[in-house]
């Protein structure tokens, strides 16, 4: 069970954040073969205090504390929410 913080506090600091296994895709590198090259895209709102996750892996993998997000499609959510990348990846955001 491998938990991702670190680099997290990027969201903060620029728009997006592309979490993937694919340095020439993704800005926070996640090296899990189950972890698609461009895996989602994470950023912050500061104005209602809610993180924006897009679904962008190949096999629909990323889970939203259990439910399966919506491929391509933006969800809010709040600090807090673990996301599940693959069995063995997960980032808590917040």
């Amino acid at each position: 069970d491998r938990s991702v913080s670190r680099g997290l506090g990027d969201v903060y600091k620029r728009q997006e954040v592309i979490i993937g296994r694919d340095a020439s895709r993704a800005n926070l590198i996640i090296s899990d073969k189950k972890v698609s090259r461009e895996h989602c895209k994470i950023s912050y709102d500061s104005f209602d205090n809610k993180y924006r996750v897009i679904d962008l892996s190949t096999n629909g993998t990323t889970f939203n504390n259990g439910t399966k997000l919506p491929k391509n499609l933006e969800v809010s959510v709040s600090p807090g929410t673990i996301l599940n990348l693959s069995n063995e990846t997960k980032i808590r955001l917040g």
